[in-house]
């Protein structure tokens, strides 16, 4: 896999929430020394703490990487910090600041996975919800286990997926988020292996420039349960990335992306800045506002 151009020497690892630090800094020490690199914490008597666009103070404990290491391979042992202890995890390789920022949808930006939400309203929750953890877990391959779940929804109206997308909730801080990014004029893109549909209405609540996802095929107002065209896999979040750096005129390093699952793994190995974010950790009251990973990423433009 191609490095991020223009690598800092000395990559940064943050860690933001109520977690236990050491923990994760023995873990974060462990992966890495695997690879041939070491940890240093950067002022470990006195997290950082800023006031700037989350509600709120926010803490973070911080570690520099010395040595070389793979940032999916690292990536992929540091997701469970996100999805099971709500940790926001960042990794940055690039000191260039913020000139595009792209998002995952499912459990980044709403609260819920689509296709487990709308098999709850079918009464079928029960024969997806197991299905959509492996796959976000990287237990089991993404595209397969998506083609599997989707065979269920033959047959759905479209009536019956609207009324689910209507009940949608936006992640904490998420409407901030994109407010802010707007007024430092960064483009902004959601990138979902999930359904183009429900993508094109959170694009319009949050206002995003772009959107990449999956279209469904429809026939007569119901789904077919197939795809048509591309199924937007983590080979092809790689290649949205690709084509936003090209037509907003920047590189990967310049881009922050953000996401839950294992699909998203090669694209945030892929952008100089990598976040790892979940917006429904298995223990729920661990959630954090997504609007806190702005107060530790520069934005082009920022003073």
């Amino acid at each position: 896999m191609r490095q991020v151009d223009e690598m800092l020497e000395k990559s940064v690892v943050r860690l933001i929430g109520a977690v236990d630090s050491e923990r994760f800094g023995a873990h974060l020490a462990t992966v890495c020394a695997a690879q041939g690199a070491t940890i240093k914490q950067i002022d470990a008597a006195n997290p950082v703490a800023v006031e700037q666009v989350a509600s709120g103070p926010v803490e973070a404990e911080q570690w520099r990487i010395e040595g070389p290491f793979e940032a999916y391979s690292l990536l992929r042992e540091l997701l469970p910090w996100a999805r099971e202890e709500g940790a926001i995890v960042i990794l940055s390789r690039s000191a260039r600041p913020v000139r595009t920022a792209l998002f995952d949808l499912d459990a980044t930006l709403t609260t819920c996975e689509f296709l487990d939400a709308l098999a709850d309203e079918l009464g079928i929750g029960d024969r997806t919800r197991e299905l959509t953890r492996a796959a976000m877990a990287g237990e089991t391959d993404f595209a397969e286990s998506y083609r599997t779940r989707l065979k269920l929804f033959a047959g759905t109206p479209l009536t019956r997926i609207d009324a689910v997308i209507a009940r949608l909730q936006l992640t904490d801080g998420a409407k901030k988020m994109f407010e802010t990014l707007c007024q430092h004029a960064i483009p902004t893109a959601i990138v979902t292996g999930g359904d183009a549909h429900v993508g094109r209405a959170i694009q319009r609540r949050l206002g995003t420039d772009a959107l990449y996802a999956t279209e469904l095929e429809e026939v007569d107002g119901k789904l077919t349960g197939q795809i048509t065209g591309e199924l937007l896999d983590e080979t092809a979040k790689v290649r949205a990335l690709d084509d936003l750096c090209i037509k907003n005129g920047c590189r990967p390093a310049e881009c922050a992306a953000v996401g839950d699952g294992a699909n998203d793994l090669r694209m945030l190995a892929t952008a100089g800045h990598a976040v790892l974010y979940s917006a429904m950790p298995e223990n729920p009251s661990r959630r954090q506002s997504i609007d806190r990973i702005l107060d530790f990423l520069e934005l082009a433009g920022q003073k």
